[in-house]
């Protein structure tokens, strides 16, 4: 009968072997979620002997992972911006790169408000699982600032998984509003927006080939791809929002080559006002088109 630490041990071995990342972590996060408890309790376990159903589903869930299957898709959820995000194959996984996104528009927010005094309305296009409306929320809602989302996905299934998260982080449903839409089917925004945000498939098809397995053969392509160059729904979001008078701000995390294209794109608009965030690696990874000159219009 085996222990939770020979378990631990010999699985930790087998993902070294399979060349998995991190493979004690690994281990430690599947066995955990196995067995419905912290990881710390493995240690205090430690010599604790296992049931027959508890190894045969350890296994189960160990032998996906070395298929390459995405831990989070295992353990069916994940952390973004310190909230509990559910996951499926049916949505993207949420970056770290991402929190970069939630992190400057509650930052521009905060700043903004004490000047507006009213409800700031806010577009998440594509949302996907709904992380970034969710942690947007519970970061504005934490310093009592008024706001309205509205969150569209031209995925229904990634809707259904947004709408569980947004119960599951208990945020209140006049607080987020989901939609099915396709972006690329929309010809003018006709609500009134103060910000627009986005994690758009920005990856072109050709980088999207030479991805790894884990990505690949998993998260759903089309949250990943335009399957052209990766400026398709960028400059769809840019044109949408720049054609409003109402909306001022927007947000848009891009790929890690695309900020000199993106630059000249603006120039040739004549908008002058925008900038890039750079992520942990020091990438320009959020382009940020503040368009004062719209906003003095509104």
């Amino acid at each position: 009968m085996e222990t939770i630490g020979t378990i631990l041990k010999k699985h930790s071995s087998l993902l070294t072997n399979y060349n998995i990342e991190n493979p004690r972590l690994n281990a430690e996060l599947i066995i955990s979620y196995a067995l419905n408890c912290k990881r710390i309790q493995l240690y205090i376990d430690f010599e604790k002997p296992l049931l027959e159903s508890e190894t045969i589903q350890i296994n189960s869930l160990i032998e996906r992972r070395i298929q390459r299957e995405p831990l989070q898709y295992i353990t069916g959820s994940t952390n973004f911006y310190g909230y509990n995000i559910n996951v499926s194959k049916n949505v993207l996984i949420p970056r770290p790169e991402t929190e970069i996104l939630v992190e400057k528009i509650v930052e521009d927010i905060e700043k903004t408000f004490p000047e507006k005094k009213k409800e700031i309305s806010i577009l998440d296009i594509g949302t996907g699982s709904g992380c970034i409306s969710i942690a947007i929320s519970k970061e504005l809602l934490k310093k009592e600032i008024k706001f309205k989302i509205f969150a569209i996905d031209k995925s229904p299934d990634a809707l259904k998984v947004a709408e569980e998260n947004i119960k599951k982080n208990e945020i209140q449903s006049n607080y987020i509003k989901l939609a099915e839409k396709d972006l690329l089917e929309i010809n003018e925004f006709k609500s009134n927006i103060d910000y627009i945000v986005s994690n758009p498939p920005y990856v072109s098809l050709t980088e999207y080939n030479n991805l790894q397995e884990e990505i690949k053969n998993y998260e759903p392509a089309d949250a990943i791809t335009d399957f052209k160059d990766g400026f398709v729904y960028i400059d769809k979001i840019i044109e949408l929002g720049l054609g409003c008078s109402f909306s001022n701000k927007i947000f848009i995390e891009i790929g890690n080559n695309q900020a000199g294209r993106l630059s000249e794109l603006l120039k040739q608009k004549e908008i002058k006002e925008f900038k890039f965030f750079k992520d942990f690696q020091g990438i320009k990874r959020i382009l940020y088109i503040y368009n004062e000159s719209n906003n003095s219009k509104s």
